[in-house]
């Protein structure tokens, strides 16, 4: 199958390709990290540990925020994904900022890296016809990036 994970549904998509490989046709890793422990996403951590005890929020949001604390990261199955693989960032994301995820690009050989100006986390919601299409185009190619594999 193709697979489009954006934010903590990344988190998730990578460890579905890391785990089953034989799954995944396709990857998108949208508003990507590879921990929620690094110094690059420090703001994201205190923002899953407030809305994690914050009696005002729904279950599901506790729910979530279990399990991404619960994570311990991706980083050393990043370079073992032999998939087709585009991450997309937005310039102006704070919580997965676009330094961490040219990080996972280089871990992942072949991968496709956009880059989308000036838009924040979950930039889908900013752009959605520019996202749709950006991965319409991608999940329809037949090749790989020619300096691949």
């Amino acid at each position: 199958m193709h697979v489009y994970g954006v934010s903590m549904g990344s988190t998730v998509s990578q460890q579905l390709v890391i785990d089953h490989p034989e799954r995944v046709r396709k990857l998108v890793l949208d508003s990507v990290t590879y921990s929620i422990r690094i110094p690059q996403t420090k703001l994201l951590l205190e923002v899953i540990e407030v809305s994690g005890v914050d009696p005002a929020k729904p279950e599901g949001v506790h729910k979530e925020s279990q399990a991404n604390l619960a994570w311990n990261g991706s980083w050393d199955g990043l370079s073992g994904i032999h998939k087709d693989v585009m991450l997309v960032v937005g310039t102006a994301d704070v919580l997965t900022p676009q330094p961490v995820t040219v990080q996972i690009a280089g871990q992942i050989n072949g991968s496709w890296l956009v880059r989308f100006k000036g838009l924040p986390h979950d930039g889908s919601n900013y752009a959605p016809v520019e996202y749709g299409n950006n991965a319409l185009a991608f999940l329809g190619m037949h090749e790989s990036p020619p300096y691949s594999r």
